[in-house]
């Protein structure tokens, strides 16, 4: 299980309930043993918790090898390295009273959440899913059903018993709605203009980063931005991150001959000394990449304002673009960026600005187990992570997108909205754009 209390509390006592008075319980070892036909089975109890990257080699499942079946509860608290850990430790095999052997077999048993690692995994690695609902269990009584619905949230309550997914406990972004613009924040049939500018977010982790893509633009007379594409992997250095912002159809879009009207292989951008395929004006980026490298010298955003081709010291080229970043003096607290992200998600009153592509939101749901999408940073990032990220900056995955996200408001989008028309608003001016905002 997750916690130290719910395996010794939920789960000794169900282990209690079912099993015979012959059994016995063995507290130092947290070991239930009781005898079979065949001899002694044993069951182990085990809480998961990696408190670094450190305990990789020493983690709580480490020392036993399992020949039986093997039990993950509460999956959607664990992160996905507990299968792989659990896989590491079923080697086994068993042997029944008739002579045949089986295979050791590993169940994963979890609440429906807005991302179900779990669940990917599974259907991944060819095995069966089981959606078992609390509305379809005869035993339950009508009451039983309504007083749910009574003392929950009405989200909470589906989940428990239709298999809805969990809304994420203080979630950030619950006010970005996955429904079509104007009531959502979904916007379909968008078309890419190679002649308006486009804006990066990028956030740099450590080696873990993430870049947004946003052209702003008007839709149906109101100006909106749209984010078209975004990236994130895990060890990768600032050229990764400049290959990946230059070629958006090895990377991202592979299964894909035409998107947003461009073809494979078509550029469009406008800069005779970037070849990529999205144009890039500006890149608002985390201010840690502004920290000198102890052996080059040189800083991520340095690497970020090269020409591209230009590779004096073997550490790539770069964008070429105009860099924005916030400095000491005027660096914006984690809660304040966020609220103002919040506004331009959902401003309560006027139109929803930020939008995000239909064909960008489904590619992040719908990816592997595991992977790192703007979809599913924006659906688990909550005040947790945030708190953490602000004390310690110590990063959970989901923060890395919108990390990036945040950064590209505070540059771009700090201050009253431009009247101007989008594409006049963000040129390349040298001291502060016209848009009134701070360049770095």
């Amino acid at each position: 299980s997750d916690t130290h209390g719910r395996l010794m509390g939920n789960n000794q006592r169900e282990c209690i309930k079912l099993f015979p008075s012959e059994a016995e319980f063995n507290g130092n070892d947290k070991v239930w043993r009781f005898p079979t036909a065949g001899g002694v089975s044993e069951l182990e109890l085990k809480y998961y918790k990696l408190h670094s990257t450190m305990d990789e080699a020493q983690n709580p499942l480490e020392g036993r090898t399992v020949t039986g079946i093997f039990i993950v509860d509460e999956a959607q608290t664990l992160p996905m390295k507990v299968l792989e850990h659990a896989a590491d430790r079923s080697r086994g095999q068993s042997i029944d009273l008739n002579g045949v052997t089986h295979h050791t077999k590993i169940l994963l048993n979890g609440r429906p959440g807005a991302i179900d690692w779990w669940v990917k995994a599974v259907e991944e690695l060819g095995g069966r899913v089981w959606r078992p609902m609390t509305a379809d269990n005869p035993h339950n009584g009508p009451h039983y059903i309504r007083n749910i619905y009574m003392t929950r949230e009405r989200r909470v309550a589906d989940c428990l018993t239709k298999g809805t997914p969990m809304p994420v406990e203080g979630a950030i972004y619950d006010c970005l709605r996955d429904e079509a613009w104007p009531t959502g924040n979904i916007v379909e049939g968008w078309r890419y203009d190679h002649g308006a500018p486009v804006e990066l977010g990028i956030d740099f982790g450590r080696r873990t980063p993430a870049v947004v893509w946003i052209q702003p633009c008007v839709i149906d007379g109101l100006e909106v931005d749209v984010i078209f594409d975004a990236w994130g992997d895990n060890e990768k250095l600032t050229r990764d991150i400049v290959a990946a912002i230059r070629d958006p159809w090895h990377r991202r879009w592979s299964d894909r001959d035409e998107l947003y009207g461009v073809r494979r292989g078509q550029v469009l951008d406008l800069h005779p000394d970037f070849d990529g395929v999205w144009r890039v004006d500006v890149a608002a980026t985390d201010p840690a990449g502004n920290a000198k490298d102890a052996k080059s010298g040189k800083t991520d955003i340095d690497l970020l304002r090269r020409r591209p081709g230009q590779d004096p010291d073997g550490l790539g080229g770069g964008l070429g673009c105009r860099v924005a970043f916030t400095t000491n003096a005027d660096r914006v607290p984690v809660h304040a960026g966020i609220t103002r992200l919040q506004g331009l998600m959902d401003p309560g009153l006027g139109h929803r600005r930020l939008l995000i592509t239909c064909e960008l939101w489904e590619r992040g749901m719908n990816a592997q187990a595991g992977a790192r999408t703007l979809a599913r940073s924006l659906l688990t990032y909550s005040w947790e992570h945030a708190d953490r990220k602000s004390r310690s900056g110590r990063d959970h995955d989901s923060t890395h997108h919108c990390d990036a996200l945040r950064y590209w408001c505070i540059n771009r989008r700090w201050g009253p909205p431009s009247k101007a028309p989008p594409g006049l608003a963000f040129g390349l001016g040298i001291g502060r754009d016209s848009a009134g905002l701070p360049s770095n």
